[in-house]
């Protein structure tokens, strides 16, 4: 089901705002209201509604005509995002989760600078617990930009301007990219020879929170193995656009995805993942002396789970992790009962 557009068309709209929202009702109005908040830039609103069972539609829907609407069965967030880009009529268009939000004059700051820009990169900030620590700055090149989304480095999503025409060109957001879509889309700009623009001003604060339903925190085999899967295919695209030099790059992307499998208990994956790693060159165990340390003792697969069920205790107690990893450790071993 689809809301009309709006009457008001006195002029044409220079950004449209998507926000795709899944069970967000306790964050999507601020969303919506701090797009209505921008000055200086008519901006139309599309939200993509992508089958919340919750009260988000009716928070939605309270907005008037100020806001143009879909629903729909729930089909994930790339899924969603690629409709609000078939519906914006604007030159630009950003995405922002129905979680995160803009500061007043972010968009008007953007798009003055997105003249010869396919993508504009603003400032960002994170919101944990209600508490906004220190702004992000985005690089200023396209190099050093794809090399820190290889490497872990990004700008949220809610501080990222795109340029309609040339998204809908290289495909717009890739459905299969269950999680880091946005890390996808952006190094697969980049290898299409995207321009970029880095903007001082304005801000978008990427809300963080233990949601079960975070895109960013699934940890099932379909999205683990589309972290693999997805850099697969990228590093094919590099080679294709003639990037090999990206080759120790993306050999180390492969060997993070490897520990991220191996900490989920995905061995398969993890062993595809890290052999992808060694096809590209690299050697040994990179990281902090700690990692490498405990790698060389336990092995990255045992290493991996430890690490993650440190993160998982409570109380952040190694030990337990070891007693739960090695129940038998330092015990004289007994014969069966």
């Amino acid at each position: 089901m689809m809301q009309p557009t709006p009457s008001d068309t006195s002029s044409d709209p220079s950004t449209t705002v998507v926000i795709p929202c899944y069970n967000a009702e306790d964050f999507i109005s601020r969303s919506i209201q701090s797009v209505l908040n921008q000055d200086g830039e008519n901006v139309e609103i599309v939200v993509i509604d992508d089958g919340s069972t919750d009260k988000s539609l009716d928070a939605i829907k309270s907005f008037g005509g100020r806001v143009r609407w879909v629903t729909g069965p729930n089909c994930g967030a790339a899924t969603a995002r690629n409709r609000g880009l078939e519906l914006g009529s604007s030159e630009f268009i950003l995405f922002l989760d129905a979680d995160d939000y803009i500061q007043p004059d972010s968009v008007r700051e953007w798009v003055a600078q997105g003249s010869d820009a396919d993508i504009v990169l603003g400032p960002w900030v994170a919101e944990i617990g209600g508490r906004i620590g220190a702004p992000q700055l985005p690089d200023k090149d396209a190099v050093s930009i794809r090399g820190g989304w290889l490497s872990g480095t990004f700008t949220a999503p809610c501080s990222v301007l795109w340029r309609r025409a040339f998204l809908c060109g290289i495909g717009g957001w890739n459905s299969k990219a269950v999680r880091n879509d946005d890390g996808e889309l952006m190094i697969r700009a980049i290898l299409k020879g995207a321009r970029v623009a880095a903007v001082p001003r304005g801000l978008g604060v990427y809300v963080q929170h233990d949601s079960p339903g975070r895109v960013s925190k699934g940890s099932s085999r379909e999205a683990v193995s589309s972290l693999l899967s997805c850099s697969e295919e990228l590093w094919a695209l590099a080679q294709a656009e003639g990037y090999v030099w990206l080759r120790q790059s993306f050999a180390m992307q492969f060997y993070v995805w490897a520990g991220e499998a191996f900490a989920c208990g995905f061995d398969d994956i993890g062993q595809r993942a890290l052999c992808r790693a060694r096809e590209l060159g690299l050697k040994g165990h990179p990281g902090s002396f700690s990692h490498r340390t405990l790698v060389q003792i336990l092995g990255l697969k045992n290493k991996s789970r430890f690490a993650r069920m440190v993160r998982n205790l409570p109380a952040r107690n190694p030990a337990a992790a070891w007693r739960i990893m090695f129940p038998t450790a330092g015990r004289a071993s007994q014969a069966p009962e």
